[in-house]
């Protein structure tokens, strides 16, 4: 087990606790489905750590195993659930495996009331010293959760039930049904401090259902004393609360639409509605007229935010370096300058009581600006599709254009050269990458120890936060290595699209990367968030104009995105050596 690891015991190791409840089981559902809350952040535990906001949304969305008692076996898994996110805490959902004997023990002592505790296992990857109350604690700024466990005795101080069915529902647990979180609030205050009004009184009203409904037993009092006018009252008063109430969970939810991103909201709808007419015809319509981009070096229109988000997630889930580099969004201008740490000095020493002070240590820094430049992706519309009522334009030159512009991207933070028409820096165009690469021992080919010396060759600082990145040709090779027995070097991952393992750290499949061969780089081993740095500006626009001569209309999907090498001692290529 590495020191960096966490679970329920150790000197160097953590656990945090929580408690859940299972989906309470109507017509015929799984009664062995549960939902909980797996951590969250900001708070102190009693072995002294906290998790630091964002420190674990890398994790979100993620399926992880369920293990009893933080057992680390796969075999011996009790169901599984997938994390998810709602304001400070990291939550999951899942379910246990049926007739499994200690996943059937779980759910029956659960069902009796048996405090049971859900608690994180994983990997600390970055951590600092931080303070809170006067007091010094480890603050984990970056963590990968691996499993959750089901144990007996809580961690965090801060525990809490998850709700059940037919309690009353608080303000906290209303925002969770819709899916709005504190976060989400803020933002709306920031941006339209109107509607942020609007939307809290709304809520509020929705808390106050909970305690301000009529009860039955009320009505049924009344009617036994005689009380006929009573019974009338509050009958005609239930009934117009309840259409009332419906009518405000209808406003919320669709304001919670349009300002969460979940689901379509009549605003966002509408816009949609508006841009496919737009891309059809060049109608602009009411909502367009809005969204009008009045930057002349993007020009176009708007495209609503959740359509922005998809695009940029394309980005992010095709292209590995992107994904797991420093990223940066800028709201206006083409560039931005930060700050880089190039060498430091480390002067701390002993000394004797009431000396004087040493020498100071220091560091050294440079300013490195990145660039965004314009990508832009054409599509045509035919006359035929145009006159086609059913056929959803915007919907289709949406989806090629996320793919086009993902692949370029993809391709180009490896062989990209920056020049007047684009502003991402190919890792394999940066001479102070490829002049210190690592040269492979044998010529025209890759072995496993060429790996493990880019392992040992890299100061530990730096590899405890690393992984492999290597091309699909390569990765091919590494499935194939086997030790002396037979057991293979390479650790294949249970499910499909998640990384592999080589001597304890994480192999992940760039497909832009070098195949093997001579004078090519086919792997890269370091810490990709301090080695790259992406910088992405706010706002896709989208455009169009008429194309007489073909009978088409062509329209433009346009974005601005840049890259640059960060810190080149963060990394290392492998370079095959020549014959």
């Amino acid at each position: 087990m590495y020191k960096n690891y966490f679970r329920k015991n150790g000197e160097s190791e953590i656990k945090k606790t929580w408690d859940f409840s299972l989906k309470k089981a109507e017509n015929n559902e799984n009664e062995y489905a549960f939902e909980g809350i797996a951590s969250s952040y900001g708070n102190v535990d009693c072995y002294g750590d906290i998790f630091m906001e964002g420190s674990l949304d890398e994790n979100i969305g993620k399926t992880v195993a369920i293990m009893p008692n933080h057992s680390w076996d796969i075999l011996k898994a009790i169901g599984s659930g997938k994390l998810g996110k709602n304001g400070k805490l990291i939550t999951i959902e899942g379910e246990f495996i049926k007739d499994d004997e200690l996943s059937e023990k779980i759910v029956k002592l659960k069902k009796a009331g048996v405090p049971i505790k859900m608690s994180i296992g994983g990997r600390i990857l970055e951590s600092k010293i931080v303070s809170k109350d006067g007091k010094s604690y480890r603050g984990i700024t970056k963590a990968e959760i691996i499993e959750v466990s089901v144990v007996f005795q809580g961690a965090n101080p801060k525990a809490a039930i998850t709700k059940n069915e037919g309690e009353d529902m608080n303000k906290e647990q209303i925002l969770k049904m819709l899916g709005i979180t504190e976060e989400n609030l803020d933002s709306l205050k920031k941006s339209d401090e109107k509607k942020y009004d609007e939307m809290v009184k709304k809520i509020d009203e929705l808390v106050a259902k909970g305690v301000a409904e009529p009860k039955k037993a009320e009505i049924e009092k009344g009617a036994k004393a005689g009380n006929a006018d009573f019974t009338k009252s509050m009958e005609e008063m239930k009934k117009s609360y309840d259409e009332t109430i419906a009518k405000m969970e209808e406003k919320i939810l669709d304001m919670q639409k349009n300002y969460t991103g979940k689901g379509e909201g009549k605003e966002i709808k509408k816009f949609k509605e508006e841009l496919n007419v737009y891309v059809k015809t060049g109608t602009v319509g009411e909502v367009i007229k809005k969204a009008l981009n009045t930057d002349p070096s993007s020009g176009g229109v708007l495209l609503p935010t959740n359509e922005q988000k998809e695009i940029i997630k394309e980005v992010f889930e095709t292209s590995p370096v992107v994904n797991m580099a420093r990223n940066y969004t800028i709201g206006k201008g083409n560039s931005l300058k930060v700050r880089v740490k190039v060498k430091g000095t480390n002067n701390a020493a002993s000394q004797a009581e009431g000396a004087e002070r040493g020498e100071l240590s220091g560091s050294t820094y440079k300013y490195l600006t990145i660039d965004v430049a314009k990508i832009t992706d054409a599509q045509e519309i035919t006359t035929e599709m145009i006159e086609d009522a059913e056929f959803n334009a915007l919907a289709e030159v949406l989806e090629d254009s996320r793919e086009n512009i993902a692949l370029t991207v993809s391709d180009r933070v490896w062989n990209g050269v920056i020049g007047a028409d684009q502003a991402i820096e190919g890792i394999y165009t940066n001479t102070d990458v490829t002049d210190n690469a690592q040269e492979t021992m044998t010529a025209s080919t890759v072995t496993w120890e060429d790996l493990m010396d880019m392992i040992y060759k890299t100061d530990k600082n730096i590899r405890k936060r690393s992984s492999f990145l290597v091309s699909t040709d390569l990765l091919s090779e590494m499935r194939k290595w086997k030790d002396s027995t037979g057991q293979p070097l390479y650790v294949a991952p249970l499910t499909a699209g998640e990384p592999g393992m080589f001597g304890g750290y994480k192999v992940i499949e760039d497909s832009e990367m070098d195949d093997v061969a001579d004078g090519k780089f086919p792997a890269f081993f370091g810490d990709m968030r301090k080695f790259y740095a992406f910088l992405k500006r706010k706002n896709i626009t989208i455009e169009r104009e008429r194309n007489s001569s073909k009978d088409l209309w062509e329209t433009y999907i346009r974005t601005r995105l840049g890259g640059k090498v960060r810190q080149p001692s963060q990394g290392k290529l492998l370079k095959v050596k020549n014959l």
